[in-house]
């Protein structure tokens, strides 16, 4: 749509990472699709105190600016994390093995928004398998709770609507100059049968 009319107005929902897909611009505005990593993490310590050593298994070029993000923020809510990387979703078992096994096992795993990860497959193996481990799972979404994780922490869909519909009301009124980007409310979901 930006291509077709670079000077119309454009106001996106729901992106994860809009630098990324280059929505930027003095006529462009919008809700993303995530919230603070190191508020997300810092749920995650409140909600369960003992899990300091987080897991996560994610695509570079998917999710790696987030789990470099993640990174940093860690020691500042005092967590480790222990990231491993992969190319395909046929690297999943190995690399989720390495996280839940030894002596340096992980206390969670972290389910970041990243497509390999979050195929319907992919998926029910993660949590299958951390519940043979006894090891929690995080995510961003109420239903990954629903599908059996400890705890969430992502962006409020209600919120995404409300805030990209203030947006687009104020460039009806005529609001001049360049409207920044919006950051969702977030929502912590907590599994209580977990």
């Amino acid at each position: 749509a930006h291509d077709l009319l670079p000077e119309a107005p454009l106001v996106f929902t729901m992106v994860q990472d809009p630098a990324k897909l280059g929505l930027a611009g003095s006529n462009i505005t919008g809700v993303s699709f995530s919230i603070p990593v190191r508020n997300q993490l810092a749920a995650f310590r409140l909600v369960n105190p003992k899990g300091v050593r987080i897991g996560v298994i994610y695509n570079e070029d998917n999710t790696g600016r987030l789990v470099q993000e993640a990174q940093k923020a860690a020691g500042l809510v005092r967590l480790a994390l222990v990231a491993k990387p992969i190319a395909s979703d046929k690297e999943i078992p190995q690399a989720l093995r390495a996280l839940l096994s030894g002596e340096d096992a992980v206390d969670a795993l972290w389910m970041p928004p990243d497509p390999i990860i979050m195929a319907e497959e992919s998926r029910r193996f993660l949590f299958t398998e951390t519940v043979k481990a006894g090891k929690p799972v995080y995510g961003f979404s109420a239903a990954l709770v629903n599908e059996g994780a400890l705890v969430s922490n992502g962006p409020s869909l209600a919120s995404i609507g409300e805030q990209a519909g203030d947006l687009v009301n104020r460039i009806a009124s005529g609001e001049k100059g360049k409207i920044e980007q919006v950051v969702p409310q977030a929502e912590l979901v907590i599994n209580t049968k977990v």
